[in-house]
């Protein structure tokens, strides 16, 4: 297990005084590259072999979100790879001891030629899993009302590896809800499924389906490229 701590500044709050769920995100994307670097096997290295650490879903459930100056610890646990799939288990943790958000992530490492999966289940994590506690949807069947909105990625929205970067999916999506509905709900649970990376530059469209509470985005370009399903609570639901 590795754990670190979190002090919610002003960069990472959202106008609510919550932590944005994408800054989130990014803070366990970096703890989890420091752990593949922790055991020889960072992005340098897997690059050397012809390969790149990619996530491939997200699952997280939100009891509530960190405050502003709040200081919260985060903890990584690693479960058993299984068919080149290596899930790791995240919590965060309140300065009382309560669990206020867990989430999984299902990590693979690609060919960055054929940029499929490698299958490559052979990197050393130190496991104390033999499975997450929370179980990632296979599937997601949008429901609801629809809007749809043409889209690019752009420089900004891009990393290193030339795509649209995974947390940027997360921004889009709330940049499409009203702010005056995000600042009276709460987000309670947050499904991403990434099927296909979009190259800097492209452009694509998203879906917005509307039910009630819950929201999905789908992205569309020449394949279907990603799946979000956001659900907020009821007002003051996670303060």
């Amino acid at each position: 297990m590795s754990d670190d701590t979190l002090t919610v500044g002003t960069d990472r709050a959202a106008p609510n005084g919550a932590l944005r769920l994408s800054d989130l995100m990014r803070v366990l994307q970096d703890r989890t590259v420091t752990l593949f670097e922790s055991v020889g096997d960072g992005y340098d290295a897997v690059s050397e072999r012809g390969l790149a650490w990619v996530v491939t879903r997200y699952r997280f459930e939100i009891r509530r979100m960190p405050r502003y100056l709040e200081t919260v610890r985060i903890e990584l646990r690693c479960a058993k790879p299984r068919h080149g799939v290596y899930p790791i288990e995240y919590g965060v943790i309140a300065p009382d001891g309560e669990t206020i958000v867990l989430a999984v992530g299902h990590w693979l490492l690609i060919d960055t030629n054929s940029r499929s999966a490698s299958g490559d289940d052979s990197i050393h994590l130190p496991v104390t899993l033999e499975r997450p506690a929370l179980k990632t949807t296979l599937n997601i069947r949008p429901t609801g009302r629809v809007s749809v909105t043409r889209h690019r990625a752009d420089y900004s929205r891009c990393d290193m590896n030339g795509h649209m970067n995974n947390t940027r999916y997360l921004d889009l999506a709330e940049s499409l809800l009203p702010c005056d509905y995000q600042m009276a709900h709460a987000v309670t649970q947050a499904d991403v499924i990434y099927r296909s990376e979009i190259p800097m530059d492209a452009s694509f469209d998203v879906q917005l389906f509307e039910d009630g509470n819950t929201f999905y985005f789908e992205g569309l370009g020449p394949q279907r490229l990603f799946l979000i399903q956001l659900t907020y609570g009821d007002p003051g639901k996670g303060d």
